[in-house]
């Protein structure tokens, strides 16, 4: 690793962004990844020494803004060659992409005109169904080609499989996010006609995997299995998550039956339908303090070892009202009530089923009818409680990467 590099995010310190800070037990990082590593952690990622003072309040380390990097001719050279060799590569592989592509854009300018100059009407029903499958599978045949261009790329970074616990997983991931890496888990391997990306952040603990889309990840990104992350959900850990009317609404699952797992796949949209865009109705009833979200949504495809480690709670709970916020399922409908001990028995719906708790402060703050847009939606995934844990797990795992980097300098 290069001296004048801070080894979290690998950017080269510098008087104003990257400002190198050096720590009581020696060793130096950027202040940005102190501050987001330090902040939730409170130990040196290289020895675990406790940090007592703020980042900010460190000694910065003028000594790695003047470094000297002299190096002799032959390594310049050295250098140059592999570089050389490397755009060599790379114009090859672009000629060789630009030809296939062109290739591509005939057929479909082709096939564009043919779909023009269909007529289904001079077609029986039988005819029209077959005719429109064909067309529909080269259509989907010609994606397919496309997406083999991203093909090298969507190789997983991160597996479950290379880890030797689910704890260590989750921590590999933290610690990337940490390096200011983008990461996304993929729903589905390279080679199948669709894929699906959902993006992964970090934040007080919690490990948030956002609602999976069909659009493409900035490049570079680190990739993860979505499959191998469910392996690693229990019902101590998994929440889900909707952002709405500008406030974070945190679901605790409460029973296990098919209207709860329905509601965890339009959280997540690993079928590519999610909550996120969809309009919700907000109706309010101030003299009781009673409201609901209504959003309307499709049935998912319900899988018997979809969420297994959701089967220890019960198919159903009793309308205790313990909780303020209440997720109901019912009809095609996802619904979030506030203070559900006032519903009346004609509000009550006989096949609803309760199937979450929620958290929020201020969904409900405004005292009227409207209609509000579900912004954010997903699962998240809670890191241990315990900050030894936490630390010794984080600060372990950083030290393996570290020397991973450094041997395959």
């Amino acid at each position: 690793m290069n001296a004048n590099k801070c080894v979290l995010c690998v950017e080269d310190y510098s008087t104003e962004k990257h400002v190198p800070k050096v720590l009581n037990c020696g060793h130096t990082f950027c202040l940005p990844c102190l501050s987001d590593f330090v902040s939730f952690v409170l130990a040196c990622p290289t020895c675990n020494a406790t940090i007592e003072e703020l980042p900010t309040h460190l000694p910065t380390n003028y000594a790695l803004l003047n470094i000297d990097s002299t190096k002799d001719s032959c390594t310049f050279e050295m250098q140059k060659k592999k570089l050389i060799n490397l755009a060599d590569e790379t114009q090859k592989q672009l000629s060789k992409n630009i030809e296939n592509l062109t290739q591509l854009k005939d057929e479909i300018s082709y096939f564009i005109e043919v779909l023009n100059l269909w007529d289904p009407e001079e077609e029986n029903i039988k005819e029209f169904d077959k005719n429109f499958q064909d067309k529909k599978e080269r259509l989907e045949s010609i994606r397919l080609e496309l997406y083999s261009f991203y093909k090298p790329e969507i190789k997983p970074a991160i597996t479950l499989g290379n880890c030797s616990t689910k704890d260590e997983f989750i921590c590999e991931i933290v610690i990337e996010l940490f390096k200011k890496k983008k990461i996304y888990a993929f729903q589905s391997e390279w080679y199948n006609k669709k894929i699906l990306w959902a993006k992964l952040s970090y934040k007080e603990g919690k490990l948030y995997i956002h609602a999976f889309t069909e659009d493409l990840p900035p490049y570079p990104s680190l990739f993860v299995p979505f499959k191998d992350l469910k392996k690693c959900l229990s019902v101590d850990n998994f929440h889900a998550f909707i952002d709405i009317c500008g406030d974070h609404l945190v679901c605790k699952m409460l029973t296990s039956n098919k209207e709860t797992r329905n509601f965890i796949k339009h959280c997540t949209g690993e079928e590519g339908k999610s909550l996120r865009g969809l309009n919700s109705k907000i109706k309010m009833f101030p003299h009781l303090g009673h409201g609901v979200i209504e959003i309307g949504i499709e049935e998912a495809n319900i899988k018997e070892d979809d969420y297994e480690f959701l089967d220890s709670l019960p198919s159903e709970t009793e309308e205790t009202f313990e909780t303020l916020l209440q997720v109901k399922m019912y009809n095609g409908r996802c619904e979030i009530v506030k203070n559900p001990y006032y519903l009346t028995s004609m509000e009550i719906q006989p096949e609803e089923v309760v199937v979450a708790s929620a958290l929020s402060n201020n969904v409900f703050s405004d005292l009227s009818d409207h209609v509000a847009r579900v912004e954010d939606c997903g699962i998240l995934v809670l890191l241990p409680l315990s900050q030894s844990f936490v630390k010794k797990n984080l600060t372990q795992q950083f030290k393996l990467v570290l020397l991973n980097d450094n041997c395959s300098k």
